[in-house]
């Protein structure tokens, strides 16, 4: 591991002493490992919003994904929605359709590459 100072500003300094002392840390190194944790998944966060991608490869909007929603709740209010009742039925649920759709994607393929 390697080993580097670094210069805290005075507030950043009192940050990190406040941290300590309320227990929160031992020592400043776990603060800051705990500042780089939160910078790495912040990082991560802006990274998938900028290439937000659909299950189709089709790049996600925030209009598309608003529309999307408004979609589901207009489903949800007419009723057009399945309650699932058992442990597992949700997961069979989509075991089932993947395969239909894999069966579909499959006969089209099929279908191209013949004519």
């Amino acid at each position: 591991m390697a080993e580097r100072t670094i210069m805290l500003t005075g507030d950043l300094e009192a940050f990190v002493d406040a941290q300590i002392k309320s227990g929160a840390f031992a020592t400043a190194e776990d603060v800051v490992r705990a500042g780089f944790a939160a910078l790495k998944v912040g990082a991560a966060v802006v990274a998938a919003e900028e290439e937000c991608w659909s299950m189709s490869g089709e790049l996600l909007t925030i209009e598309k994904l608003k529309a999307g929603i408004a979609e589901g709740l207009a489903d949800l209010e007419a009723g057009r929605v399945h309650v699932y009742t058992k442990p597992g039925e949700l997961a069979a649920d989509i075991i089932r359709r993947g395969r239909r759709r894999s069966q579909a994607r499959k006969r089209a393929a099929e279908a191209k590459s013949s004519s």
